[in-house]
C-alpha cells in the first residue's frame, strides 16, 4: 500500500475518533432511572424527545450542555418567619430536551467548579421504540456532484489525466427492523473541464450495490456498519485508445459514523474492490481501494446535505497490460 493511501486511512479515522472519560459526579441525581420519551409523528416521519429532569446539588458549580449552560431553578427552604428563602449558590433542579436519533443515544454534560474544576458525565439514553424504517436519514435517495480529478497510466500508452464534473446518485434503505442496510449507487463523468490529450473523450462510469450489517452493540452517537456487494466499472474512450471495459467484482465496505446535536455528522469507509476475470479474483494487486470522509449537516427541511472528500486508487493487470489510476474527488451530496 502507498504511503500516501495509509496516511490518508490514518486520517480518516483519527478525525472520527476521539472519547472522553466517564466521571461519577455525586451531587448529579435524576428524578428517575427512566426519562420520559415524547414521540411526534409527522407524515412519514416521526420526532423523538426525551425529557431528562434532576438536580445539581453542589454549591457554586454549574452545568453545561452542547455548549450551553443549563438553567438550575435554585433550592428554596423556610425561614424561622415562614418566609421562603432561595439557595442560589447551592445549585438546583433542571430540565433537559434531548432529541433521540437511534435505539441507544448518549450526551455528555459538563459541571464546571467555582474553581475552574472540571467533570464530565456521559449519559446513556435508550429508546427500544426507534425504528429507522420511519426516519428519512436512514432511508434516503441521494443525489450529488463532484469535482474530480483523476490521472490515468497505461503501459504502452500515454498517460492521460483529467478534471471533471462528476454526477452521483444513490438509494440506501435499512430492512430486517434496521440491523442491515441494502442500497446502490452510480456515477459517471459528467463534463470534463480539463484534460492533457486533445481531440479524445474520456467518460467513466461506476455502478456499486451492497447489503451489510449495522452494529446495535455500538452506542449512539457512534454507528458502525460492515457491508458486502458488487460493483461494474468502465470507460468510454474515442476509438479505444486506452482504458479499460467492463471491470467487476465483489467489495467489502466496513464504515463508521459519529452524530452530533442537531442532526450533523462525521463520517467515513474504506472500500476494498478485488478485481475477476468472471471465473475468480485475480489477485490482491488487482484491485480498487477507496476511502473518504463526509460531514454532513441537516437543512431547515429536514433533509441533509453532505461536504464529501474521497480518494480511489486503481491497479489492473489484464491480458498482457498493466495500467492504474488514482482519483481525487471533493463534492457534495443531497439526502431526501
Amino acid at each position: 500500500m502507498h504511503t500516501k493511501t495509509r496516511g490518508f486511512i490514518i486520517l480518516c479515522f483519527l478525525v472520527l475518533w476521539f472519547s472522553t472519560p466517564l466521571y461519577a459526579l455525586e451531587g448529579l441525581k435524576w428524578d428517575s432511572d427512566e426519562p420520559e420519551i415524547k414521540v411526534e409523528k409527522t407524515e412519514n416521519s416521526f420526532k423523538a424527545t426525551a425529557i431528562l429532569k434532576g438536580q445539581l446539588d453542589l454549591k457554586d458549580w454549574s452545568l453545561i450542555y452542547n455548549d450551553e449552560k443549563i438553567h438550575l431553578s435554585p433550592h428554596s427552604h423556610l425561614t424561622a418567619k415562614g418566609d421562603i428563602d432561595w439557595d442560589e449558590d447551592l445549585g438546583g433542579f433542571f430540565e433537559l430536551q434531548i432529541p433521540l436519533a437511534g435505539r441507544e443515544n448518549q450526551i455528555e454534560l459538563t459541571a464546571v467548579g467555582p474553581l475552574g474544576e472540571i467533570e464530565t458525565v456521559k449519559v446513556l439514553i435508550p429508546f427500544p421504540g426507534w425504528n429507522p424504517l420511519e426516519n428519512p436519514e436512514e432511508n434516503a435517495f441521494s443525489t450529488g456532484m463532484d469535482f474530480t480529478s483523476l490521472s490515468y497510466k497505461q503501459s504502452a500508452k500515454s498517460d492521460f489525466s483529467i478534471q471533471a464534473l462528476t454526477l452521483k446518485t444513490g438509494y440506501f434503505k435499512p430492512v430486517f427492523s434496521g440491523a442491515f442496510t441494502v442500497g446502490g449507487s452510480v456515477f459517471v463523468t459528467l463534463l470534463g473541464l480539463s484534460q492533457n490529450i486533445a481531440d479524445t473523450s474520456v467518460r467513466f462510469l461506476g455502478v456499486n450495490f451492497r447489503m451489510g450489517y449495522n452494529f446495535p452493540q455500538i452506542p449512539s452517537p457512534w454507528g458502525v456498519s460492515l457491508l458486502f456487494g458488487g460493483y461494474y466499472s468502465t470507460m468510454f474512450v474515442t476509438k479505444n485508445k486506452f482504458g479499460y471495459s467492463n471491470l467487476y467484482g465483489p467489495q467489502i465496505y466496513p464504515a463508521i459514523k459519529r452524530k452530533f446535536a442537531k442532526g450533523d455528522a462525521l463520517s467515513a469507509y474504506l472500500k476494498l474492490s478485488p478485481i475477476t476475470d468472471g471465473v475468480s479474483i485475480l489477485s490482491l494487486s488487482t484491485r480498487e481501494l477507496a476511502m473518504g470522509v463526509a460531514w454532513s449537516f441537516k437543512l431547515k427541511g429536514g433533509h441533509l446535505l453532505s461536504l464529501d472528500l474521497n480518494f480511489a486508487d486503481l491497479a489492473l493487470s489484464l491480458s498482457g497490460s498493466t495500467a492504474s489510476s488514482s482519483l481525487w474527488a471533493i463534492g457534495s451530496t443531497y439526502y431526501w
